[in-house]
């Protein structure tokens, strides 16, 4: 707060980070507001009903989606190490920059470790994610910290169940049930809650 002076207001992206930030420093109190990212609702139906790429998995079995670049605090290495324990079937497709290449380096080498190669799809960017999310039965978000996520809101203006963990963000985004799935950050959770929604298709219908 050494430039405290330097300011006359500060934004935030949600209700639970500046109450966070205020708690911390009990100066800001009252000097700042909270204004949501904004997304293009039109675009982003537009894009999503363009047809998906050839690659996009089409054979009937679910298909669980995350959009974000790799880097630790996303956590797709906790996903590899979860996924199929359970003698189920679907694919995990991730689609974000794999910039992080040492990251991205230790992913792929636990999915070949894993032989999921031909379930844990990492694509790395891709021009349109809306036409890969409109399709997907589920939006996964696990990050570890996430104020306000964008994907979260993309997902649901397209009526996609968003199953995610309990970051600040999503826990103001979601209600756990109803709008999607909350859960925390352990792998058994995350794979639990993952299960219970893939055995349960009257939770997918519901939350659409």
């Amino acid at each position: 707060l050494l430039y405290r002076q330097c300011f006359d207001g500060f934004v935030f992206a949600s209700e639970r980070s500046m109450a966070s930030a205020e708690k911390k420093y009990p100066v800001l109190k009252g000097e700042g507001v909270v204004v949501h990212n904004l997304t293009d609702e039109a675009k982003l139906r537009e894009l999503s009903g363009q047809p998906a790429p050839e690659w996009f998995p089409a054979d009937g079995l679910p298909v669980l989606l995350t959009v974000a670049n790799v880097r630790e605090e996303k956590n797709h290495l906790r996903q590899v190490r979860r996924l199929f324990q359970e003698g189920k079937r679907f694919y995990w497709l991730n689609v974000g920059t794999l910039a992080n290449w040492e990251v991205a380096g230790r992913v792929k080498a636990a999915v070949r470790e894993a032989g999921l190669e031909d379930y844990f799809l990492l694509r790395g960017a891709v021009e349109n994610p809306y036409a890969l999310m409109k399709r997907a039965d589920a939006v996964c978000v696990l990050s570890d910290h996430e104020s306000w996520s964008m994907v979260i809101t993309e997902a649901k203006t397209l009526g996609v169940p968003v199953i995610a963990t309990q970051t600040s963000g999503a826990l103001e985004q979601l209600e756990g049930g109803k709008t999607g799935l909350l859960c925390d950050f352990s792998e058994e959770d995350i794979a639990q809650t993952i299960y219970a929604y893939l055995e349960k298709p009257e939770t997918e219908q519901r939350i659409r």
